[in-house]
């Protein structure tokens, strides 16, 4: 991960699991199984006046997804691969400086109940790490501390 700066972004840190992912296809072919969960990022606007003939900002592509399921606070990757007592890795990824809102804590909170494995991650290489760990340790178990902005 020497390319990704200091100040990566969020999308610039899960683009780059998802690319080692794809590499380590031969060495841990489960890693392959992971995909993202596009729940985040910003949504064009639009505006409109309401009643009032005030100026409303809303975004049609988010309430179409809100429509079709999109929860907020739901982790931004998802290893469906059961491992000891667990059924799958959630990994909710972060930036260095990010930090874990209400809404994803209630979903860690709810998702571990159901015997998932959630990990709050902070960059790419903490990410690919866990991952890895995961697929191959069977002593591994996510972090006792919620991980929250340290």
């Amino acid at each position: 991960m020497r390319w990704l700066s200091r100040t990566s972004t969020e999308h610039q840190e899960q683009k780059a699991v998802i690319e080692w992912a794809e590499a380590m296809r031969i060495e841990l072919p489960e890693a392959g199984l992971i995909f993202a969960i596009p729940n985040g990022g910003m949504r064009p606007k639009a505006v409109r006046y309401n009643k009032g003939g005030k100026i409303v900002r809303y975004s049609p592509e988010g309430r179409k997804l809100r429509e079709e399921g999109m929860k907020a606070g739901v982790p931004d990757l998802f290893l469906p691969v059961a491992r000891q007592e667990w059924n799958g890795l959630f990994i909710e990824l972060k930036t260095k400086t990010g930090t874990v809102s209400l809404d994803q804590q209630i979903w860690i909170g709810k998702l571990t109940v159901q015997r998932y494995a959630v990990t709050v991650c902070r960059g790419a290489e903490e990410a690919i790490e866990t991952i890895r760990r995961y697929l191959t340790d069977p002593s591994w178990a996510p972090s006792k501390r919620f991980q929250g902005r340290d």
